[in-house]
C-alpha cells in the first residue's frame, strides 16, 4: 500500500499544471471473453470548453488475441464525429496595420479511425508493467465550412454613409463583408502510439490505481512528436462483471483530436463477461 502510494503521489507531481482547457469524458464499454481471443465494443462523448461544450462523439468496436500470458494483440475500428470551433486569421493591409480578418466557422467532422495494437505486461510483486504499441490511421473526411471576410475598419460609423457590418471576432465595424463556402478536403493521418503503464494490485480491495505516459510520433511527418499525455486513476471492481474506472487525463500537444493542452477527468464503465 505504502509504495502504490508513493507510486501516485510522485505522478501527480510530475504532471504539468498549466492548461488551456478542462473537459469531462464519459465512455461505456462491453467485452465478451472467447478463450483466447475477446470482442469489445464502446461509446463515448467528450464535452471540452470547461465542460460547457460538447466537441466529440464516438462508436468503436475491436477484436483481442492472447498468443502468449503476456502478450495481447488487437484490431479497432472506431468512427469519430468531432467539433472544430472558429478559426480567426488578422488581415494586414500593405502597411502593415490590421484592417480586417476572416473568420472559419465552427462545424463537426467525421473521421474513421483504425488502430493496430500489440500490448505486452510483466508483472514484479503487486506492479504490473505494460507496454503499448499502437499504428493508428485516421481518415477525416471532407466538409463544408462557412468563410467571413470583413475589410475596412471604419472608424467613425455615426457619419459614415455606405454600408457598414459588425465585426463578430471583435468590437470594429467594417465597410465590406464576403461570405464564401469553403470544402475542407478529406484527409488521411499516420500516428504511432506508444503508451508506457504501471499499475499496482492492492491485497484485499477492488480498488487498482494505475498511471500511464503516452506519446503519439506523426509518421506522415518524419516521426515527429505531436502529442504527450499523461494518466492517473483507479479502475473499482464493483462486481465480478462489473468495473467503474476513474482517472485524470492531461495532454500537451495536437494529434487532430482537439484536445491541445488540456485537463479532463474521464469516467468509464466496463461490463465484461
Amino acid at each position: 500500500m505504502n509504495k502504490s502510494f508513493i507510486l501516485l503521489v510522485a505522478t501527480m507531481l510530475s504532471l504539468p499544471a498549466a492548461a488551456d482547457d478542462f473537459g469531462l469524458w464519459p465512455e461505456v464499454g462491453v467485452e465478451k471473453k472467447l478463450g483466447r481471443f475477446s470482442v469489445e465494443a464502446s461509446a463515448g462523448m467528450r464535452f471540452d470548453d470547461a465542460v460547457s461544450r460538447l466537441t466529440r462523439t464516438d462508436l468503436g468496436v475491436g477484436v483481442n488475441y492472447k498468443p502468449l500470458k503476456f502478450l495481447k494483440l488487437g484490431v479497432g475500428y472506431d468512427f469519430i464525429r468531432d467539433y472544430s470551433g472558429p478559426e480567426e486569421k488578422v488581415h494586414y493591409n500593405s502597411s502593415n496595420k490590421m484592417n480586417g480578418y476572416n473568420v472559419k466557422q465552427s462545424y463537426w467532422r467525421a473521421k474513421h479511425r483504425f488502430h493496430f495494437d500489440a500490448t505486452g505486461k510483466y508483472s514484479v510483486g503487486r506492479f504490473t508493467f505494460s507496454l503499448r504499441e499502437r499504428y493508428q490511421l485516421t481518415r477525416n473526411m471532407a466538409v463544408t465550412v462557412t468563410e467571413n471576410k470583413y475589410r475596412g475598419v471604419v472608424v467613425n460609423p455615426d457619419t459614415y454613409e455606405g454600408a457598414t457590418y459588425q465585426g463578430t471576432y471583435d468590437s470594429n465595424v467594417y465597410a465590406y463583408k464576403e461570405s464564401k463556402v469553403k470544402e475542407k478536403g478529406a484527409k488521411t493521418k499516420h500516428f504511432l502510439r506508444s503508451r508506457l503503464g504501471v499499475s499496482y494490485n492492492i491485497a484485499h480491495c477492488p480498488i487498482t490505481p494505475f498511471t500511464s505516459f503516452e506519446i503519439s510520433n506523426n509518421l506522415a511527418n518524419g516521426f515527429s512528436l505531436d502529442k504527450r499525455r499523461w494518466i492517473l486513476g483507479g479502475d473499482w471492481k464493483v462486481k465480478r462483471h462489473h468495473t467503474v474506472s476513474l482517472a485524470y487525463v492531461y495532454t500537451n500537444g495536437d494529434d487532430g483530436d482537439n484536445d491541445a493542452n488540456s485537463h479532463a477527468i474521464s469516467v468509464g464503465y466496463n461490463f465484461s463477461f
